[in-house]
């Protein structure tokens, strides 16, 4: 018999024989009693990976190095995770686990709410787990939400490889999916220029994105928004 190859088919791990096309074949014993390569095989076919939780060990540009259990994974991860993380410190991440044609990649998220977000914008034609990670960039869960309730293209073509067409569809197939309290608080437009504004006083787009999110309900300028923002930071640090 010919060498043995693993793909996914319809969802599930088929197991092909190149050599000679035998639809039925028995894994060897020798497969068997390599540990490994069934873990490996397992975790491949049956299961994906979810949540993971241990030490950073590196930080890049867009990923983390993260060591859990001797094993060292990469994750592709939000801004505000990458700001947030510290190398030699534990931490816990939501995981997409991506299976593409050529490679499995891990997406790595704070909160349960950021990747839910992710999956939803995984549904939209031609949206790729690059282009949902780009989009939540510039639009966290919150801003999203508004997004969709205003039908703001102009928000999304600002993410790179996202032209009208397919911002358009973004918010038409996400139209009803996010929860109203989701899409509550400041105008989206607010939220964004708030934003700028913070970043241009020095703050970080991590640290600007976070503090925008507790602005109150009845902000409707940014000027208001930035005047809460440092009023609140200044009652913390007194």
């Amino acid at each position: 018999m010919g060498p043995v190859y693993f793909s996914k088919k319809n969802g599930c791990a088929a197991v092909t024989n190149l050599a000679d096309s035998v639809a039925k074949i028995k894994l060897s014993s020798a497969f068997l009693s390599r540990p490994f390569l069934l873990f490996s095989f397992s975790l491949y076919a049956f299961g994906m990976i979810a949540y993971l939780s241990g030490t950073v060990l590196e930080k890049e540009a867009k990923s983390l190095i993260v060591l859990a259990g001797g094993v060292g994974y990469r994750v592709a991860a939000a801004p505000n995770v990458l700001e947030a993380a510290q190398t030699g410190e534990t931490i816990t991440l939501y995981i997409h686990h991506h299976v593409g044609a050529e490679a499995e990649e891990l997406y790595g998220f704070a909160s349960r709410e950021e990747l839910r977000h992710f999956d939803l914008l995984l549904t939209v034609p031609s949206v790729g787990p690059r282009t949902a990670l780009g989009i939540l960039y510039i639009a966290p869960p919150p801003v999203l939400a508004q997004a969709v309730a205003e039908q703001d293209t102009a928000l999304l073509t600002k993410v790179s490889g996202v032209g009208k067409k397919t911002a358009e569809r973004i918010l038409i197939e996400l139209a009803g999916k996010l929860q109203p309290s989701e899409a509550a608080g400041p105008a989206g437009a607010v939220q964004r220029e708030a934003v700028e504004a913070l970043v241009s006083l020095g703050y970080t787009l991590a640290a600007a994105r976070s503090a925008v999110q507790d602005l109150p309900r009845d902000t409707v300028t940014v000027e208001d928004a930035v005047r809460h923002v440092l009023q609140t930071q200044h009652q913390r640090t007194a």
